[in-house]
């Protein structure tokens, strides 16, 4: 296949050709933009498959199920976010957990609909309840390396990332469990002072959960969990880029002392994600999904974001100015490096599966292609919701 596009955002900055995607759904190369073309692209931008690492779900379909049904039409309903490539983060304890691993791993290894399930991110069950933000505290366990190798376990090992509060782990073992076993670490839901949150980053902590939120926060004499993670130069920031959870100052600060290898641009969406403003009941709670794209609980704390990484890219893009070229790195470059999977995902370039989305100039998602196949169109792709386990109220 053949696409020719006047903005096609590749490693090297933005080109202008036609992209050459061969039978596998290897991308070959660009060429002059008066080949011959199978898709004309003109007027549209082509960007690397968003990859999400922290997602709860969007648009009713949820992260946690035990129907196998659900990861299909989630997968879908990424895709058509731009998302080539996303983690479904797990972590919430109960009856069905295991059950629910076990499905994940089914979806994983049978392949999926529109983007890929590249992998199990936890969230949970090990953090603090002091900064539990939308869990319920008997979502929450104590740190456990046993639990942690059952739920490697029921996920026949696809367990790729971990958040957890680190202060619950004094010895650093159950982080040293973690690096022996392949698996990305991140510190979150914590009440860490700096001191403490530098101590694991200099232990092998990977990275900052919803850098700014669930964590101690900056004071003049104790920068808390947030300053530790700011300073720490090496240490990857997932950060939430709708201006609700950062606002646009903090994200400047953010931008001007990190560099921008180390930041993860996230959704942290769930089921409410997409769907109209309202209150509704889900997980034995009332969330409120505000006009402003805010989702809360009854005591107003934040429960997750309704928005899309693409949103965050057009707040970023057209409100903070960052360039277009720093923002597929942020969204899909620094995901596949931090994954260890930028062999192959994670940018436009030759030799690399040819994941990619077409968008309009008001950052509606056109087309996603997934290795050179279109997972989503939006001329005809259409898909229910499904109100399951969601009330509207």
């Amino acid at each position: 296949m053949r696409i020719r596009c006047d903005a096609i955002y590749t490693e090297k900055g933005k080109q202008s050709g036609v992209l050459c995607i061969d039978d596998d759904g290897i991308i070959c190369d660009i060429r002059p933009f008066d080949t011959p073309f199978d898709l004309d692209a003109r007027g549209l931008r082509m960007l690397p498959g968003i990859i999400d690492i922290h997602t709860h779900g969007f648009r009713t379909y949820a992260s946690q199920s035990t129907q196998l049904s659900n990861y299909r039409k989630l997968s879908l309903a990424m895709a058509s976010q731009g998302v080539t490539g996303f983690l479904v983060t797990a972590g919430e304890h109960n009856a069905q957990e295991l059950q629910e691993l076990q499905t994940i791993a089914s979806a994983i290894e049978h392949g999926s609909a529109g983007a890929r399930i590249l992998g199990i991110h936890m969230e949970g069950p090990f953090l603090n309840p002091k900064r539990k933000g939308a869990f319920m505290e008997e979502q929450l366990l104590p740190l456990s390396i046993a639990w942690m190798q059952t739920y490697q376990k029921a996920a026949n090992g696809h367990i790729r990332y971990v958040s957890y509060a680190p202060e619950l782990d004094e010895d650093h073992r159950f982080l040293h469990y973690l690096q022996e076993n392949g698996i990305r670490s991140a510190g979150g839901h914590t009440t860490a002072t700096a001191a403490c949150y530098a101590d694991a980053i200099r232990h092998g902590l990977c990275a900052s959960t919803h850098t700014g939120n669930g964590m101690r926060q900056i004071d003049r004499r104790e920068v808390g969990a947030l300053g530790a993670a700011l300073l720490a130069k090496d240490l990857y920031n997932e950060i939430i880029c709708d201006l609700i959870h950062l606002s646009k100052e903090m994200l400047q600060i953010i931008l001007r002392v990190k560099d921008p290898s180390r930041l993860l641009m996230i959704s942290d969406s769930g089921q409410l994600s997409g769907l109209p403003c309202g209150t509704y009941r889900i997980h034995h709670q009332n969330r409120i999904l505000l006009e402003d794209g805010r989702i809360v609980l009854e005591d107003g704390s934040i429960a997750g974001s309704s928005k899309s990484i693409l949103w965050g890219i057009r707040c970023m893009e057209e409100q903070l100015h960052v360039p277009m070229e720093t923002l597929v790195r942020m969204s899909a470059g620094n995901q596949a490096q931090f994954l260890g999977m930028d062999d192959h995902i994670g940018s436009i370039a030759p030799g690399k599966d040819a994941d990619l989305v077409l968008i309009d100039p008001a950052y509606a998602v056109v087309k996603t292609f997934v290795k050179g196949k279109c997972v989503y169109d939006r001329q005809d792709s259409t898909l229910p919701l499904c109100f399951d386990h969601i009330e509207r109220l």
